[in-house]
């Protein structure tokens, strides 16, 4: 909704929710400075990494393509390696992250990653799958960055402190950008930006046959990169594959219309198959 109301109000469409999300986006970046004093601040180029994202998830691939690499040919913005990016020192690579700073938040992600075997502490709430394991080569400088094997159990090891520290949480870093413009330019163009990722990860260059494996190729490479970063499950759903990939019924592809909801507010409907 663009103004709060107290009336009972049907559901956007999506392209009208689309709509609204580029409206807001195209102000931001004509609002926001392409000077902050840290990558703290949310920023010009924070807006325009989102709306890469946002074109890439609806299918946009002309300006997804377009934002992507009006940030990486910028030269402000260069891959850098995972010890540095995930271990809070200085880097190169993050756009936009938020601060988690004791003195001011509770919140703190990293233990939901870690087992209790670690000696920083954790939950294990999330762990890597054996397919999402055996995704990692030996040469792939994000291997021991991005998993740690406590007891016998591999966990995440992103987010090093565990309840000891507080990582900060990335929104978006250039390795996303890469990754973006690869699968928006296509295999004709983009697999140029997806083996230059590659090669600075430590890994051989790699070709496709067709689009559909050059797509596989992508997926598998936003695992790598991205793990544990929230993309993978939307990643799935938007390129059609997450019953495929994740097991799910066709219609759990969305998620259900809270009941109370639905029950405050006669002219929502459900989403189909709940």
């Amino acid at each position: 909704m663009e103004k709060n109301t107290l009336e009972k109000v049907p559901r956007n469409t999506l392209e009208e929710v689309w709509a609204f999300i580029d409206k807001d986006l195209e102000l931001a970046t004509e609002l926001l400075t392409d000077a902050p004093t840290s990558y703290y601040y949310v920023s010009k180029d924070a807006a325009i990494a989102l709306r890469a994202r946002t074109a890439l998830s609806r299918g946009d691939y002309t300006n997804a393509a377009k934002y992507a690499e009006s940030l990486i040919t910028k030269g402000k913005y260069r891959l850098d390696s995972f010890d540095k990016i995930f271990r809070k020192r200085g880097n190169t690579e993050i756009i936009f992250a938020f601060e988690n700073r004791t003195e001011e938040s509770s919140i703190n992600i990293s233990d939901l990653y870690y087992s209790y075997d670690h000696p920083n502490k954790g939950q294990g709430v999330y762990k890597p799958t054996d397919a999402t394991i055996a995704l990692f080569d030996d040469e792939d400088n994000r291997k021991d960055i991005t998993l740690i094997n406590i007891g016998g159990r591999t966990t995440i090891n992103k987010y090093e402190s565990g309840q000891t520290g507080r990582d900060p949480v990335i929104i978006s870093r250039i390795a996303e950008l890469y990754l973006i413009s690869a699968e928006a330019q296509g295999l004709g163009n983009g697999i140029a930006r997806l083996n230059e990722l590659r090669a600075f990860r430590g890994l051989a260059p790699v070709s496709a046959a067709n689009s559909r494996e050059y797509l596989n190729l992508i997926l598998d490479e936003r695992v790598r990169e991205l793990i544990g970063e929230n993309f993978m499950y939307h990643d799935y759903v938007r390129t059609g594959v997450a019953v495929e990939k994740l097991g799910i019924l066709p219609h759990q592809v969305l998620h259900p219309i809270p009941g109370r909801e639905l029950q405050n507010n006669p002219n929502l409907t459900p989403n189909p198959g709940y």
